[in-house]
């Protein structure tokens, strides 16, 4: 892990001695690449945690300064709906499945629940990052942007239904109401600017981010007692 640490130091010190007029996402992509060998070798899932963040920092600073994203620019493009941010989403929902499978599977290195969920939690703060763009934009674009809001809700179903199968942890219906609330909360706020609602649209927001979050804890709530009867009756 040591030696995960200082190739991203000697890379900072390889560019700035010689100029060579890397981006920043070159540097975190090279680091991440350079040191996969070492992280797979170690088997240790803090490593792997390192390189999980590795890899979201240079898509993170790649979707930042870039208008196309590359070979993927195709995919990850204004006119199917989505933003720049549509790419860590993908990342992050890949690593999260893989991620799951090996811990399923027992294979050492990720034998760590926090893993997984890192990257489910990156995977849902992408999409719901990308939503509360298109809400603040929807009203400035004259470009439909279907795909955006498509994506949210077929990630938010899918690990839903996945969670309510495995029925082991309650942490990703917390993360979807967390989501939710959020993604909820900017449209209603959104409208009331549009209706100029001034301070009683503060007040409307206050009240239903209350009333949402409660909700959420709620049906998180009967889902784990609805477990344990299943449990109890099985």
């Amino acid at each position: 892990m040591l030696a995960v640490m200082l190739t991203g130091a000697l890379l900072a010190l390889f560019g700035q001695t010689y100029q060579t007029g890397a981006d920043v996402y070159e540097l975190f992509l090279g680091w991440a690449l350079l040191t996969l060998p070492w992280v797979a070798a170690c088997r240790f899932s803090p490593c792997w945690g390192l390189w999980l963040l590795l890899t979201n920092l240079s898509a993170l600073f790649f979707s930042g300064w870039s208008d196309h994203i590359g070979p993927f620019s195709w995919i990850f493009s204004s006119r199917f709906g989505l933003t720049a941010w549509a790419l860590p989403f993908a990342l992050n929902a890949i690593a999260y499945v893989a991620v799951e499978a090996l811990f399923r599977s027992k294979v050492p290195g990720f034998d760590a629940r926090w893993l997984g969920r890192a990257a489910m939690t990156a995977a849902m703060g992408f999409a719901t990052a990308n939503v509360i763009i298109l809400i603040i934009n929807l009203w400035d674009s004259d470009t439909p942007k279907l795909l955006t809001p498509l994506m949210f809700i077929a990630a938010s179903a899918g690990l839903f239904v996945y969670a309510f199968w495995r029925k082991d942890e309650l942490f990703p219906f917390a993360v979807l109401g967390l989501a939710w609330v959020i993604v909820t909360a900017t449209a209603l706020s959104r409208a009331m600017i549009e209706a100029k609602a001034g301070i009683a649209g503060v007040l409307v927001v206050a009240v239903y981010i209350i009333a949402a979050a409660a909700g959420a804890a709620k049906g998180i709530a009967f889902i784990g007692k609805l477990w344990k009867v299943e449990q109890a009756e099985a």
